[in-house]
């Protein structure tokens, strides 16, 4: 087996990983309440937060069902898009003064339940699937590592670019971040339902 066979996988999980660690979740979830505190929300700002963290739970269970169901790839490229469009009406909310508040808390609690049950879920059914089994423990390690990185790395830079620059243009960065990783799912990674790990290394070659 050559060595492109090995390290194709792990670059494209590690690219997967790193989509993960800046797709939002460091932003969004950590920073909710101050979120729903500028946007002059009437609800408890902490209510929301705990609101959010619920629907991400029930979310991450329901993705992993349905993930055996339609396939990690249908399911990743589906909630990518149904993400983006999330941040974009969370931007849009930010924007525009006479869009009720209530949409902000509204379209952050589908962006959580599109990419609960399937961008943040995926990767790591992806880890045991995709890389092969000579480079598992190495290369699924570098991937999650990278993926932390790039996620302590956007949480500790969240307040300093919450001074620095508008907060719905904030939001651009993990939209960018999903749409790389959509159109990364959509033109490299293989659907792994019901494939061997045979045939799945045979694509990388």
């Amino acid at each position: 087996m050559n060595q492109s066979s090995n390290y194709k996988p792990v670059m494209l999980m590690a690219t997967f990983l790193a989509v993960y660690g800046s797709n939002g979740y460091s932003i969004i979830v950590p920073y909710s309440n101050l979120i729903f505190s500028q946007v002059g929300m009437t609800l408890d700002p902490r209510l929301c937060t705990i609101l959010l963290g619920v629907v991400r739970l029930a979310s991450a269970i329901l993705g992993a069902f349905v993930s055996d169901l339609c396939g990690r790839r249908l399911l990743y490229i589906g909630s990518s898009i149904l993400s983006i469009l999330s941040l974009v009406l969370t931007f849009v909310s930010l924007t525009f003064s006479f869009i009720p508040k209530i949409s902000v808390l509204i379209s952050l609690m589908c962006f959580i339940i599109f990419s609960s049950g399937g961008i943040n879920l995926v990767p790591y059914i992806l880890l045991g699937e995709v890389i092969p089994s000579a480079v598992r423990s190495v290369g699924s390690s570098l991937c999650i590592v990278l993926g932390l990185m790039f996620y302590g790395c956007f949480l500790f830079i969240t307040p300093w670019l919450t001074s620095a620059i508008s907060l719905r243009f904030i939001l651009l960065i993990p939209t960018a971040a999903i749409l790389l990783g959509t159109f990364v799912a959509w033109r490299w990674l293989p659907e792994t339902k019901s494939r061997s790990l045979l045939e799945l290394q045979k694509v990388f070659e």
